[in-house]
């Protein structure tokens, strides 16, 4: 660790001496992220303090095949990770973008007028991700959006 203002060096450990760093996850709101380093058995890094570990299901992509959700509980000071759920693309697809709804995106508006009067509801659920997937060989893009929680396929086209 080096003091930014003077350049003093803080701490130094030998190289090699801390877990690889294989994966991170983006953790928080737009007001207060931070990334959650994980090792390449997908568990956090071992420095990291127990009670940092989000409560929260986190989705983490599974190579360029799938995504899956996970959760991370502590019990007798270890890390456990439990897979909730895994999404897995059609076969010869790969994933190419993963998008999910901002989390300060104010509602303008909750429906439609239709012609007779009618109001079509807008569907809300801030726990979604749209995962585009695409066939290079039929030049296909596929569009699925999940439910992170449940990991259940709310729409495909």
């Amino acid at each position: 660790t080096i003091e930014s203002a003077t350049g003093k060096i803080l701490e130094a450990h030998q190289a090699g001496s801390f877990t690889k760093v294989a994966s991170t996850a983006v953790i928080g709101d737009e007001s207060s992220q931070w990334l959650l380093s994980l090792g390449a058995n997908g568990l956090p890094v071992p420095n990291m303090p127990i009670g940092t570990i989000p409560n929260d299901t986190l989705v983490l992509r599974d190579g360029n095949l799938g995504v899956k959700g996970v959760k991370f509980t502590a019990k007798d000071g270890e890390v456990i990770k439990d897979d909730i759920w895994q999404f897995q693309v059609g076969k010869g697809q790969k994933i190419a973008d993963i998008a999910s709804p901002p989390s300060h995106d104010p509602i303008s508006s909750i429906g439609r007028v239709l012609g007779d009067r009618k109001v079509a509801y807008k569907y809300f659920n801030p726990n979604t991700i749209v995962v585009a997937a695409i066939e290079e060989a039929t030049s296909t893009l596929s569009v699925h959006l999940l439910d992170i929680i449940s990991g259940q396929v709310l729409a495909s086209q």
